[in-house]
């Protein structure tokens, strides 16, 4: 049982240290101002793609979606710039690809430690539904969360490859996919955040409330 009992407080460590880190999904961002439904002549020029999954399929369909068109006086303006912001854009890349990496560490830890001790539970024949349904959500909220992160991904990249002087209506359209998928992105951590800190172990510490006490002395004296 004092295995069980340490494994508990190894995943509340473990919820203490994803308090304590912040998710730092940077965007760059820049001004989209309110204007006419796409120009169906825009779009032919720019559906010269045959697969819809490349950089111009992409590119196609964020301008088939825009329900907004930028001001020519924010594309000009923008268009001499936007070399320099694209350097910016590439830091942002290096910083979502270190984010990947410690989320990834830091969620794939909880999601052990949290199945441990499920299968602790179930071997010593304690009541573990509720804490196997907090399992199961959790990994579909981290789920959903690795999946904006390879959208955003995607967007800064296509951000940073596109013609951003030639095509800097798909550069801002890009620039502001990221932006929209940077916002859900830090939603959905703190969202995560919370449903450990609260939910799991709350039950958790529901559940150790009932676990026989530990006899330390006779423990360490072992």
């Amino acid at each position: 049982m004092k295995k069980l009992t340490k494994a508990f407080m190894s995943l509340s460590l473990v919820v203490i240290l994803m308090v304590a880190t912040n998710t730092n999904v940077a965007a760059h961002t820049n001004e989209v101002s309110q204007a006419n439904a796409p120009d169906e002549s825009v779009l032919q020029t720019t559906s010269q793609s045959d697969d819809p999954t490349g950089l111009e399929g992409r590119n196609l369909q964020r301008l088939t979606q825009a329900t907004e068109r930028i001001d020519a006086a924010i594309l000009q303006r923008v268009a001499t710039r936007c070399a320099s912001a694209q350097d910016l854009i590439q830091a942002a890349i290096t910083r979502s690809t270190a984010i990947k990496t410690n989320r990834t560490t830091l969620y794939n830890k909880i999601s052990a430690k949290l199945n441990s001790i499920v299968t602790r539970l179930a071997a010593a024949e304690i009541e573990s539904s509720q804490l196997q349904g907090h399992a199961t959500e959790l990994s579909a909220k981290t789920d959903a969360f690795f999946a904006d992160l390879e959208l955003y991904h995607t967007a800064l990249d296509d951000a940073a490859a596109i013609d951003c002087v030639e095509d800097t209506e798909g550069f801002l359209l890009a620039l502001e996919e990221a932006r929209s998928l940077h916002e859900q992105l830090k939603t959905a951590a703190e969202e995560i955040k919370l449903y450990v800190r609260d939910t799991v172990i709350g039950t958790l510490n529901s559940i150790r409330s009932t676990l026989p006490a530990s006899t330390d002395a006779n423990e360490e004296a072992q």
